[in-house]
């Protein structure tokens, strides 16, 4: 079974991200995600710098809903495979980010298969702005 990966800081989240924007395939065929990637980025560090004991929860919530988009656009991006066989090469850039801004609220729900209209877990991990 492989190990989950714990991020203990910023520099351990945010370099994986790093190396997927300079893969040199989706700087070709995918700048305006990569350049969604990087934003997302920099809003999260902002919030992460914001936070205190008096905002954490909604900073906290903030920062899930950034992280959700991110999954979001790395499922619909190719993996090493897909840059010669894609099977979402039909999803433009455009609809790839579109996708991410508007579904990232149920992402966590989706995740754990929770019905959108079902009870939803009392946990901050579904607490989502």
């Amino acid at each position: 079974m492989k190990e989950i990966k714990t991020f203990l800081n910023e520099e351990d989240y945010f370099s994986y991200f790093d190396q997927i924007c300079m893969d040199s395939y989706l700087i070709d065929y995918y700048p305006l995600v990569l350049v969604e990637i990087k934003a997302i980025c920099i809003k999260i560090k902002k919030y992460i710098s914001l936070v205190n004991s008096c905002n954490y929860f909604e900073i906290h919530s903030k920062i899930l809903g950034l992280d959700a988009r991110l999954q979001i656009i790395l499922t619909l991006l190719p993996t090493n495979f897909e840059k010669t066989y894609n099977p979402f090469e039909k999803i433009t850039q455009k609809e790839i980010i579109e996708c991410s801004r508007k579904d990232y609220k149920l992402f966590s729900r989706e995740i754990f298969d929770l019905k959108i209209d079902g009870n939803i877990p009392h946990s901050l991990y579904f607490s989502v702005l």
